[in-house]
Protein backbone atom coordinates (compact mmCIF):
# COMPACT_ATOMS: atom_id res chain seq x y z
CA UNK A 1 0.00 0.00 0.00
CA UNK A 2 1.37 3.60 -0.37
CA UNK A 3 2.04 5.61 2.28
CA UNK A 4 -0.14 8.61 2.42
CA UNK A 5 2.91 10.53 3.93
CA UNK A 6 5.50 11.59 1.26
CA UNK A 7 7.86 14.42 0.26
CA UNK A 8 4.93 16.44 -1.08
CA UNK A 9 2.84 15.63 2.02
CA UNK A 10 2.31 19.71 3.73
CA UNK A 11 4.30 21.03 6.34
CA UNK A 12 2.96 23.49 9.12
CA UNK A 13 4.74 25.60 11.00
CA UNK A 14 3.46 26.55 14.17
CA UNK A 15 6.72 28.50 15.64
CA UNK A 16 8.35 25.79 18.03
CA UNK A 17 10.58 27.77 20.14
CA UNK A 18 12.89 26.73 23.20
CA UNK A 19 12.82 27.87 26.66
CA UNK A 20 16.34 28.94 26.87
CA UNK A 21 19.11 29.92 24.22
CA UNK A 22 20.58 26.80 22.85
CA UNK A 23 24.11 25.76 21.26
CA UNK A 24 22.94 23.56 18.83
CA UNK A 25 19.75 22.07 17.45
CA UNK A 26 17.98 19.14 14.85
CA UNK A 27 14.81 20.24 12.90
CA UNK A 28 12.18 17.50 12.27
CA UNK A 29 9.31 17.21 10.50
CA UNK A 30 7.33 15.47 12.44
CA UNK A 31 4.12 13.33 11.03
CA UNK A 32 0.21 14.07 11.95
CA UNK A 33 -3.25 13.51 10.84
CA UNK A 34 -4.81 16.93 10.89
CA UNK A 35 -8.63 17.10 11.21
CA UNK A 36 -10.94 19.97 10.61
CA UNK A 37 -13.30 20.03 13.49
CA UNK A 38 -16.16 22.14 15.24
CA UNK A 39 -16.81 21.90 19.02
CA UNK A 40 -17.76 23.84 21.78
CA UNK A 41 -16.15 27.47 23.19
CA UNK A 42 -16.65 27.38 26.17
CA UNK A 43 -13.37 28.99 27.15
CA UNK A 44 -14.70 31.93 29.25
CA UNK A 45 -16.77 29.91 31.44
CA UNK A 46 -12.98 28.31 32.66
CA UNK A 47 -11.63 29.80 36.14
CA UNK A 48 -8.85 28.89 38.04
CA UNK A 49 -9.18 29.39 41.98
CA UNK A 50 -6.99 32.93 41.35
CA UNK A 51 -9.21 34.03 38.95
CA UNK A 52 -12.76 33.42 40.78
CA UNK A 53 -11.61 34.65 43.70
CA UNK A 54 -10.29 38.00 41.82
CA UNK A 55 -13.98 37.96 40.16
CA UNK A 56 -15.30 37.39 43.59
CA UNK A 57 -13.79 40.62 45.02
CA UNK A 58 -14.89 42.56 41.80
CA UNK A 59 -18.43 41.22 42.38
CA UNK A 60 -18.44 42.67 45.84
CA UNK A 61 -17.54 46.43 45.43
CA UNK A 62 -13.33 46.13 44.77
CA UNK A 63 -12.59 47.01 41.50
CA UNK A 64 -8.77 47.92 41.54
CA UNK A 65 -5.94 45.30 41.91
CA UNK A 66 -4.67 48.07 44.12
CA UNK A 67 -7.58 47.46 46.65
CA UNK A 68 -7.73 43.75 46.26
CA UNK A 69 -4.50 43.38 47.02
CA UNK A 70 -5.29 45.10 50.33
CA UNK A 71 -7.93 42.54 51.31
CA UNK A 72 -6.28 39.32 49.92
CA UNK A 73 -2.39 38.04 50.10
CA UNK A 74 -1.41 38.62 46.67
CA UNK A 75 0.91 40.99 44.49
CA UNK A 76 -0.75 44.12 42.82
CA UNK A 77 0.79 43.11 39.29
CA UNK A 78 -0.25 39.63 39.90
CA UNK A 79 -4.07 40.84 40.67
CA UNK A 80 -4.00 43.63 37.28
CA UNK A 81 -2.68 40.49 35.44
CA UNK A 82 -6.01 38.49 36.39
CA UNK A 83 -7.93 41.33 35.74
CA UNK A 84 -7.00 42.02 32.51
CA UNK A 85 -7.49 38.45 31.63
CA UNK A 86 -10.77 38.44 33.04
CA UNK A 87 -12.07 41.70 31.00
CA UNK A 88 -10.49 39.89 27.82
CA UNK A 89 -12.70 37.02 28.20
CA UNK A 90 -15.44 39.45 28.91
CA UNK A 91 -16.17 38.38 32.26
CA UNK A 92 -15.11 42.25 33.97
CA UNK A 93 -16.39 45.57 32.46
CA UNK A 94 -13.71 48.14 31.60
CA UNK A 95 -14.83 49.44 35.23
CA UNK A 96 -13.74 46.19 36.88
CA UNK A 97 -17.51 45.47 37.30
CA UNK A 98 -18.57 41.65 36.84
CA UNK A 99 -20.55 41.16 33.47
CA UNK A 100 -23.44 39.42 32.89
CA UNK A 101 -21.50 36.73 32.53
CA UNK A 102 -19.16 37.20 34.79
CA UNK A 103 -22.03 36.86 37.01
CA UNK A 104 -23.32 33.90 35.61
CA UNK A 105 -19.62 32.21 36.27
CA UNK A 106 -20.17 33.15 39.99
CA UNK A 107 -23.33 31.99 39.90
CA UNK A 108 -22.67 28.26 38.76
CA UNK A 109 -25.72 28.25 35.90
CA UNK A 110 -26.34 24.94 34.45
CA UNK A 111 -24.36 24.63 31.13
CA UNK A 112 -26.92 22.25 30.01
CA UNK A 113 -29.41 25.11 29.68
CA UNK A 114 -27.31 28.02 28.19
CA UNK A 115 -26.21 28.28 24.53
CA UNK A 116 -22.97 27.67 23.73
CA UNK A 117 -20.49 29.67 21.17
CA UNK A 118 -18.77 26.81 18.75
CA UNK A 119 -15.18 27.33 17.36
CA UNK A 120 -13.64 25.60 14.19
CA UNK A 121 -9.84 24.77 14.10
CA UNK A 122 -7.82 21.65 13.73
CA UNK A 123 -6.74 18.75 15.65
CA UNK A 124 -4.07 16.80 15.09
CA UNK A 125 -3.92 12.98 15.27
CA UNK A 126 -0.01 10.66 16.12
CA UNK A 127 0.03 8.13 13.39
CA UNK A 128 1.89 5.68 15.44
CA UNK A 129 -0.12 5.90 18.96
CA UNK A 130 -3.71 7.05 17.07
CA UNK A 131 -3.98 9.91 20.19
CA UNK A 132 -4.58 13.24 19.84
CA UNK A 133 -2.03 15.98 20.67
CA UNK A 134 -3.47 18.07 23.07
CA UNK A 135 -3.56 21.41 21.41
CA UNK A 136 -6.12 22.92 18.76
CA UNK A 137 -4.91 25.37 16.03
CA UNK A 138 -7.44 28.26 14.83
CA UNK A 139 -5.63 27.92 11.53
CA UNK A 140 -2.71 26.44 9.56
CA UNK A 141 0.58 28.17 9.09
CA UNK A 142 2.19 26.30 6.21
CA UNK A 143 5.87 26.39 5.58
CA UNK A 144 8.56 26.02 2.81
CA UNK A 145 9.89 23.36 2.14
CA UNK A 146 12.51 22.54 -0.76
CA UNK A 147 14.44 19.29 -1.40
CA UNK A 148 18.58 18.92 -1.73
CA UNK A 149 19.28 15.62 -2.32
CA UNK A 150 17.31 13.53 0.23
CA UNK A 151 17.07 15.84 2.67
CA UNK A 152 13.79 18.43 2.97
CA UNK A 153 15.04 22.03 3.80
CA UNK A 154 13.07 24.22 5.97
CA UNK A 155 12.51 27.97 5.54
CA UNK A 156 12.20 29.62 9.09
CA UNK A 157 12.78 32.76 10.53
CA UNK A 158 11.25 36.33 10.07
CA UNK A 159 10.31 38.14 7.06
CA UNK A 160 14.45 39.78 7.06
CA UNK A 161 15.98 36.83 8.62
CA UNK A 162 14.32 34.17 6.53
CA UNK A 163 17.09 31.11 6.12
CA UNK A 164 16.79 27.66 5.10
CA UNK A 165 17.90 24.88 7.32
CA UNK A 166 18.31 20.99 6.99
CA UNK A 167 15.61 18.85 8.76
CA UNK A 168 14.63 15.18 8.27
CA UNK A 169 11.41 14.06 7.59
CA UNK A 170 10.21 11.17 9.72
CA UNK A 171 7.39 9.12 7.74
CA UNK A 172 5.43 6.59 9.82
CA UNK A 173 5.21 2.96 8.52
CA UNK A 174 1.71 2.95 8.49
CA UNK A 175 0.23 3.97 5.51
CA UNK A 176 -3.64 3.34 6.71
CA UNK A 177 -5.73 6.03 7.86
CA UNK A 178 -6.70 5.48 11.67
CA UNK A 179 -10.04 5.58 12.78
CA UNK A 180 -11.27 9.23 13.89
CA UNK A 181 -10.88 10.60 17.41
CA UNK A 182 -14.11 10.41 19.82
CA UNK A 183 -15.97 13.69 20.67
CA UNK A 184 -14.39 12.88 24.14
CA UNK A 185 -10.96 12.98 22.54
CA UNK A 186 -10.99 16.34 20.80
CA UNK A 187 -12.73 18.51 24.32
CA UNK A 188 -9.62 16.84 25.93
CA UNK A 189 -7.29 18.22 23.43
CA UNK A 190 -8.96 21.59 23.41
CA UNK A 191 -8.79 21.90 27.39
CA UNK A 192 -5.25 20.85 27.58
CA UNK A 193 -4.20 23.30 24.95
CA UNK A 194 -6.01 26.30 26.54
CA UNK A 195 -4.27 24.94 29.96
CA UNK A 196 -1.04 24.92 28.18
CA UNK A 197 -1.12 27.78 26.97
CA UNK A 198 -2.09 29.75 29.63
CA UNK A 199 0.73 27.94 32.17
CA UNK A 200 3.13 29.13 29.34
CA UNK A 201 2.48 32.61 29.77
CA UNK A 202 1.06 33.21 33.24
CA UNK A 203 1.57 32.08 36.95
CA UNK A 204 -1.41 30.34 37.25
CA UNK A 205 -0.80 26.73 38.64
CA UNK A 206 -2.25 24.57 36.08
CA UNK A 207 -3.71 22.20 38.73
CA UNK A 208 -6.03 25.11 39.99
CA UNK A 209 -8.74 24.96 36.63
CA UNK A 210 -11.91 24.27 37.60
CA UNK A 211 -12.98 22.73 34.00
CA UNK A 212 -16.18 20.64 33.94
CA UNK A 213 -16.16 17.06 32.58
CA UNK A 214 -18.19 17.65 29.04
CA UNK A 215 -21.63 17.16 29.10
CA UNK A 216 -24.01 15.01 26.94
CA UNK A 217 -24.89 18.13 24.87
CA UNK A 218 -21.38 19.48 24.61
CA UNK A 219 -20.56 16.07 23.03
CA UNK A 220 -23.05 16.42 20.62
CA UNK A 221 -21.92 20.05 19.07
CA UNK A 222 -18.37 18.11 18.31
CA UNK A 223 -18.60 17.51 14.40
CA UNK A 224 -16.03 17.08 11.44
CA UNK A 225 -15.98 19.49 8.68
CA UNK A 226 -14.49 16.97 6.76
CA UNK A 227 -15.27 13.32 6.38
CA UNK A 228 -11.02 12.45 6.11
CA UNK A 229 -8.16 13.78 7.71
CA UNK A 230 -5.06 15.46 5.63
CA UNK A 231 -1.32 14.14 6.07
CA UNK A 232 0.91 16.75 7.55
CA UNK A 233 4.15 16.71 9.05
CA UNK A 234 5.01 19.58 12.13
CA UNK A 235 8.05 21.24 11.78
CA UNK A 236 9.74 21.29 15.43
CA UNK A 237 13.46 20.58 16.52
CA UNK A 238 15.65 18.89 19.35
CA UNK A 239 18.13 21.11 20.73
CA UNK A 240 20.75 20.97 23.87
CA UNK A 241 20.53 24.24 26.25
CA UNK A 242 23.64 26.66 26.66
CA UNK A 243 23.98 25.83 30.21
CA UNK A 244 23.41 22.00 29.84
CA UNK A 245 25.54 19.17 27.09
CA UNK A 246 24.49 16.87 28.89
CA UNK A 247 20.60 15.98 27.69
CA UNK A 248 18.74 17.25 24.91
CA UNK A 249 15.78 18.57 24.64
CA UNK A 250 12.59 18.58 22.10
CA UNK A 251 10.70 21.39 21.37
CA UNK A 252 6.31 21.00 21.16
CA UNK A 253 5.48 22.05 18.06
CA UNK A 254 2.67 24.36 18.78
CA UNK A 255 5.29 26.73 20.79
CA UNK A 256 4.52 26.21 24.03
CA UNK A 257 7.85 25.45 25.32
CA UNK A 258 9.39 21.94 26.10
CA UNK A 259 7.65 18.74 25.11
CA UNK A 260 9.14 15.45 27.45
CA UNK A 261 6.37 13.43 25.50
CA UNK A 262 8.13 14.10 21.93
CA UNK A 263 11.41 13.47 23.29
CA UNK A 264 10.22 9.98 24.07
CA UNK A 265 8.56 9.19 20.88
CA UNK A 266 11.77 10.74 19.19
CA UNK A 267 13.60 8.02 21.37
CA UNK A 268 11.24 5.62 20.48
CA UNK A 269 10.96 5.75 16.63
CA UNK A 270 14.55 6.37 16.27
CA UNK A 271 15.05 2.50 18.32
CA UNK A 272 13.30 1.29 15.48
CA UNK A 273 13.68 3.42 12.37
CA UNK A 274 17.90 3.29 11.72
CA UNK A 275 17.87 5.80 9.45
CA UNK A 276 16.51 8.23 11.63
CA UNK A 277 18.73 6.73 14.66
CA UNK A 278 21.61 8.23 12.67
CA UNK A 279 20.14 11.46 12.42
CA UNK A 280 19.84 11.24 16.52
CA UNK A 281 23.45 9.68 16.91
CA UNK A 282 24.58 12.74 14.70
CA UNK A 283 22.99 15.23 16.98
CA UNK A 284 24.01 13.59 20.46
CA UNK A 285 27.34 13.62 18.98
CA UNK A 286 27.97 17.10 18.68
CA UNK A 287 27.75 17.82 22.11
CA UNK A 288 31.77 17.60 23.59
CA UNK A 289 29.85 15.86 26.70
CA UNK A 290 28.13 13.65 25.16
CA UNK A 291 30.55 12.48 22.73
CA UNK A 292 32.89 11.37 25.37
CA UNK A 293 30.54 8.82 26.56
CA UNK A 294 28.17 7.98 23.84
CA UNK A 295 28.37 4.34 23.95
CA UNK A 296 27.11 4.68 27.71
CA UNK A 297 24.88 6.69 26.87
CA UNK A 298 23.12 4.58 24.35
CA UNK A 299 23.52 1.29 26.81
CA UNK A 300 22.18 3.67 29.51
CA UNK A 301 18.68 4.33 27.09
CA UNK A 302 18.56 0.54 25.82
CA UNK A 303 18.22 -0.53 29.54
CA UNK A 304 16.81 1.88 31.34
CA UNK A 305 12.66 1.72 30.09
CA UNK A 306 13.24 -2.26 30.99
CA UNK A 307 14.63 -1.20 34.46
CA UNK A 308 11.81 0.85 35.50
CA UNK A 309 9.17 -1.88 34.07
CA UNK A 310 11.03 -4.14 36.26
CA UNK A 311 10.72 -2.22 39.25
CA UNK A 312 7.20 -1.26 39.49
CA UNK A 313 7.10 -5.23 39.37
CA UNK A 314 8.89 -5.62 42.29
CA UNK A 315 7.57 -2.56 44.07
CA UNK A 316 3.70 -4.25 43.19
CA UNK A 317 4.02 -7.19 42.02
CA UNK A 318 3.39 -8.66 38.55
CA UNK A 319 0.10 -8.07 38.98
CA UNK A 320 0.26 -4.66 38.05
CA UNK A 321 1.26 -5.11 34.88
CA UNK A 322 -3.03 -5.40 34.22
CA UNK A 323 -3.93 -2.24 36.17
CA UNK A 324 -4.68 0.72 33.91
CA UNK A 325 -1.92 2.81 35.53
CA UNK A 326 0.68 0.94 34.58
CA UNK A 327 2.47 3.05 31.79
CA UNK A 328 2.16 5.64 33.68
CA UNK A 329 3.84 4.49 36.70
CA UNK A 330 6.78 3.15 34.41
CA UNK A 331 7.24 7.03 33.24
CA UNK A 332 7.17 8.30 36.87
CA UNK A 333 10.08 5.32 37.60
CA UNK A 334 11.75 6.48 34.17
CA UNK A 335 12.07 9.85 35.12
CA UNK A 336 13.02 9.21 38.75
CA UNK A 337 15.61 6.46 37.14
CA UNK A 338 17.26 9.66 34.80
CA UNK A 339 17.47 12.10 37.64
CA UNK A 340 19.49 9.85 39.62
CA UNK A 341 21.85 9.01 36.78
CA UNK A 342 22.04 12.67 36.07
CA UNK A 343 22.37 14.17 39.54
CA UNK A 344 22.50 17.87 39.77
CA UNK A 345 22.76 18.02 36.08
CA UNK A 346 19.15 16.60 35.44
CA UNK A 347 16.96 19.04 33.68
CA UNK A 348 14.22 20.56 34.77
CA UNK A 349 12.13 18.88 32.13
CA UNK A 350 12.20 15.29 33.94
CA UNK A 351 10.73 16.86 37.15
CA UNK A 352 7.93 18.73 35.00
CA UNK A 353 7.20 15.00 33.39
CA UNK A 354 7.81 12.93 36.67
CA UNK A 355 4.97 15.37 38.37
CA UNK A 356 2.72 15.18 35.54
CA UNK A 357 2.94 11.47 35.16
CA UNK A 358 2.41 11.54 39.01
CA UNK A 359 -0.57 13.15 38.64
CA UNK A 360 -1.70 11.05 35.98
CA UNK A 361 -1.43 7.88 38.01
CA UNK A 362 -3.46 9.25 40.56
CA UNK A 363 -6.19 10.04 38.76
CA UNK A 364 -6.28 6.66 36.79
CA UNK A 365 -6.20 4.54 40.23
CA UNK A 366 -9.20 6.61 41.26
CA UNK A 367 -10.71 6.05 37.88
CA UNK A 368 -10.15 1.99 38.41
CA UNK A 369 -11.49 1.89 41.57
CA UNK A 370 -14.80 3.85 40.50
CA UNK A 371 -15.63 0.96 38.23
CA UNK A 372 -16.19 -1.40 41.51
CA UNK A 373 -17.22 1.72 43.70
CA UNK A 374 -19.64 3.89 41.10
CA UNK A 375 -19.60 7.64 41.91
CA UNK A 376 -23.05 7.86 39.91
CA UNK A 377 -24.70 8.94 43.01
CA UNK A 378 -22.25 11.00 45.30
CA UNK A 379 -22.81 14.42 44.21
CA UNK A 380 -26.37 14.36 45.12
CA UNK A 381 -25.47 14.98 48.40
CA UNK A 382 -24.19 18.40 47.28
CA UNK A 383 -27.32 19.88 45.68
CA UNK A 384 -30.78 21.03 47.21
CA UNK A 385 -34.27 19.81 44.49
CA UNK A 386 -36.96 22.58 46.09
CA UNK A 387 -40.71 21.74 44.34
CA UNK A 388 -40.59 22.64 40.93
CA UNK A 389 -37.22 23.57 40.31
CA UNK A 390 -34.30 21.93 39.37
CA UNK A 391 -30.73 20.98 40.68
CA UNK A 392 -29.58 23.54 42.58
CA UNK A 393 -25.66 23.57 44.30
CA UNK A 394 -25.92 23.53 47.93
CA UNK A 395 -23.28 27.45 49.31
CA UNK A 396 -19.96 26.19 49.34
CA UNK A 397 -19.31 26.88 53.34
CA UNK A 398 -22.16 24.01 53.63
CA UNK A 399 -20.11 21.65 50.59
CA UNK A 400 -17.16 22.12 53.16
CA UNK A 401 -18.45 20.86 56.11
CA UNK A 402 -20.18 18.10 53.98
CA UNK A 403 -16.67 16.73 52.73
CA UNK A 404 -15.19 17.28 56.44
CA UNK A 405 -18.22 15.33 57.58
CA UNK A 406 -17.69 12.51 55.74
CA UNK A 407 -13.55 12.57 56.16
CA UNK A 408 -13.50 12.85 59.82
CA UNK A 409 -16.19 9.84 59.43
CA UNK A 410 -14.00 7.51 57.57
CA UNK A 411 -11.14 8.61 60.00
CA UNK A 412 -9.40 10.25 57.80
CA UNK A 413 -6.71 13.21 58.67
CA UNK A 414 -8.72 16.78 57.95
CA UNK A 415 -8.72 17.45 54.50
CA UNK A 416 -6.64 20.09 52.77
CA UNK A 417 -7.81 23.46 51.92
CA UNK A 418 -7.67 22.42 47.80
CA UNK A 419 -10.29 19.64 48.27
CA UNK A 420 -12.62 21.43 50.62
CA UNK A 421 -13.14 24.01 47.92
CA UNK A 422 -13.91 21.58 45.03
CA UNK A 423 -17.20 22.81 43.57
CA UNK A 424 -19.97 20.51 43.63
CA UNK A 425 -20.18 20.33 39.85
CA UNK A 426 -17.08 18.83 39.27
CA UNK A 427 -18.33 16.28 41.58
CA UNK A 428 -21.43 15.59 39.46
CA UNK A 429 -19.71 15.38 36.05
CA UNK A 430 -18.54 12.28 37.20
CA UNK A 431 -21.90 10.87 36.79
CA UNK A 432 -21.11 10.76 33.18
CA UNK A 433 -20.56 7.67 31.10
CA UNK A 434 -16.51 7.54 30.13
CA UNK A 435 -15.81 11.26 33.09
CA UNK A 436 -12.21 12.04 32.63
CA UNK A 437 -10.92 11.38 36.15
CA UNK A 438 -9.49 14.49 37.70
CA UNK A 439 -7.64 14.52 40.48
CA UNK A 440 -9.23 17.08 43.49
CA UNK A 441 -13.07 16.58 42.08
CA UNK A 442 -11.97 12.26 41.77
CA UNK A 443 -10.54 12.41 45.61
CA UNK A 444 -13.78 14.09 47.16
CA UNK A 445 -16.16 11.90 45.23
CA UNK A 446 -14.16 8.80 46.43
CA UNK A 447 -14.61 10.28 50.26
CA UNK A 448 -18.10 10.43 49.58
CA UNK A 449 -18.34 7.15 47.88
CA UNK A 450 -16.47 5.66 51.02
CA UNK A 451 -18.64 7.47 53.29
CA UNK A 452 -21.70 5.93 51.64
CA UNK A 453 -20.66 2.35 50.55
CA UNK A 454 -19.88 -0.27 52.56
CA UNK A 455 -16.15 -2.43 52.01
CA UNK A 456 -15.17 0.63 49.91
CA UNK A 457 -11.51 0.39 49.62
CA UNK A 458 -10.68 3.78 51.34
CA UNK A 459 -13.04 2.80 53.85
CA UNK A 460 -10.78 0.32 54.97
CA UNK A 461 -7.45 1.82 54.24
CA UNK A 462 -8.31 5.01 56.48
CA UNK A 463 -8.20 3.10 59.88
CA UNK A 464 -4.71 2.26 59.15
CA UNK A 465 -3.52 5.01 56.82
CA UNK A 466 -5.37 8.19 57.68
CA UNK A 467 -2.90 10.35 55.88
CA UNK A 468 -3.64 9.05 52.53
CA UNK A 469 -5.95 11.38 51.16
CA UNK A 470 -4.17 14.27 52.46
CA UNK A 471 -0.80 12.80 50.67
CA UNK A 472 -2.46 12.34 47.31
CA UNK A 473 -3.77 16.24 47.24
CA UNK A 474 -0.35 17.19 47.67
CA UNK A 475 1.11 15.04 45.16
CA UNK A 476 -1.47 16.00 42.95
CA UNK A 477 -0.16 19.64 43.48
CA UNK A 478 2.88 19.26 43.25
CA UNK A 479 2.03 18.14 39.31
CA UNK A 480 -0.26 20.79 38.68
CA UNK A 481 3.01 23.49 39.93
CA UNK A 482 5.56 21.49 37.69
CA UNK A 483 5.12 23.51 34.95
CA UNK A 484 6.51 26.56 36.89
CA UNK A 485 8.63 25.50 39.83
CA UNK A 486 11.44 22.85 39.32
CA UNK A 487 12.86 22.87 42.55
CA UNK A 488 12.45 19.09 43.24
CA UNK A 489 15.59 17.41 44.24
CA UNK A 490 16.23 13.68 43.41
CA UNK A 491 16.32 12.33 46.53
CA UNK A 492 12.09 13.92 46.49
CA UNK A 493 11.26 12.95 43.15
CA UNK A 494 12.65 9.26 44.43
CA UNK A 495 10.65 9.76 47.92
CA UNK A 496 7.18 11.00 46.40
CA UNK A 497 7.30 8.18 43.49
CA UNK A 498 7.62 5.73 46.54
CA UNK A 499 4.27 7.08 47.92
CA UNK A 500 2.27 6.74 44.74
CA UNK A 501 3.74 3.25 44.80
CA UNK A 502 2.37 2.57 48.01
CA UNK A 503 -0.84 4.81 47.18
CA UNK A 504 -1.47 2.70 44.09
CA UNK A 505 -1.12 -0.27 45.72
CA UNK A 506 -3.31 0.70 49.25
CA UNK A 507 -6.19 1.57 46.73
CA UNK A 508 -5.63 -1.18 44.17
CA UNK A 509 -5.25 -3.88 46.39
CA UNK A 510 -1.53 -5.02 45.51
CA UNK A 511 1.09 -5.79 47.71
CA UNK A 512 3.26 -3.22 48.15
CA UNK A 513 7.27 -3.81 48.44
CA UNK A 514 9.23 -1.19 50.22
CA UNK A 515 12.46 0.71 48.58
CA UNK A 516 15.19 -0.16 50.98
CA UNK A 517 15.99 3.74 50.24
CA UNK A 518 12.44 4.20 51.29
CA UNK A 519 12.29 6.70 54.72
CA UNK A 520 8.41 8.24 54.22
CA UNK A 521 5.18 6.30 53.96
CA UNK A 522 1.76 6.82 54.16
CA UNK A 523 1.13 6.95 57.96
Amino acid sequence: MVSSFTRSTPVLDFGPRSHVRYEGNQWLLWPAWCYRVIAPDDLRRQLNTLERLVLDMCAVGSKTAVRIAELVPLDAELIAFIMGGLQSRQLLDAAGSPTSDGLAVLGGEDRESEPESVRTGYVFQDPWTHELWPRMAERLLYAEVSWNAKYPRLVIGGATRRRPVRAFMVFPNDAEQPARPRPESILEAVRRHRRSARASFSDVNDGDYDDPQPTPRELRRVSYVTEKPEPVFLSTFAYFAHDDELDWLACDPFGLGVSPALRRAIEDRASVDPAFERVIDGFVGRSPTFRKGIEEYREFHSTLQASARATICARLTSDVLAHPAFEALVSVELMVQQAKWLGERCPDTYVVSARADTRTCLEKTLAHVATGHPLTHVWKRLYLRPAGEGERELRQKEVRVIYAAAAEALGLDPLPEQLLTVRPRLVQSLRYPNASYRLNPSLVATVLAAYEQKHHPLGDIAVRHPAIVGRMAALATKGGAAVHDFTADVGELEQDAEDLYQTVGLLSGLPYEKSPSYSGGIV
